[in-house]
């Protein structure tokens, strides 16, 4: 689920006062539903997502073999870190995936431009668009 969508699936909210914890720099659209369904809403900031290092060298290695058919991307923020990590990665023939057109739309910024898309922004619709791509 997209924030867009889960505020859309959470019936009436109209004068409930909820509390967003999130990560730096969230999306803005489960915020801007539920206040738009008349509810009362906070946000707080609790952590921010940074990339580690830790085995970046040996993927690049990997990628750069020939090892690694796909790399699947379930956010924006690990499309970002992905390419700050490998900036350099040789991804020629890597299936890369996103969860959904947000992310895909961070790949094409990024000059990742995805090979496969999910259909809504749900894991199970990620693994199936995996499957079917690198299914012979």
């Amino acid at each position: 689920f997209t924030g867009a969508d889960l505020g859309q699936e959470l019936g009436s909210v109209e004068g409930h006062r909820v509390l967003l914890p999130t990560a730096a720099a969230p999306s803005p659209d489960l915020a801007r539903e539920l206040a738009a369904r008349g509810a009362s809403v906070d946000t707080l900031e609790l952590y921010d997502v940074v990339p580690d290092a830790t085995g970046a060298e040996e993927v690049a290695a990997r990628l750069a073999a020939g090892e690694i058919d796909a790399v699947t991307f379930t956010s924006s923020s690990t499309a970002r870190n992905f390419r700050a990590l490998l900036p350099a990665a040789d991804l020629s023939g890597v299936c890369l995936a996103a969860i959904g057109p947000r992310t895909a739309a961070t790949l094409e910024q990024l000059g990742l431009p995805p090979t496969i898309t999910a259909s809504v922004s749900r894991l199970s619709a990620l693994v199936e668009a995996l499957v079917e791509a690198l299914s012979p």
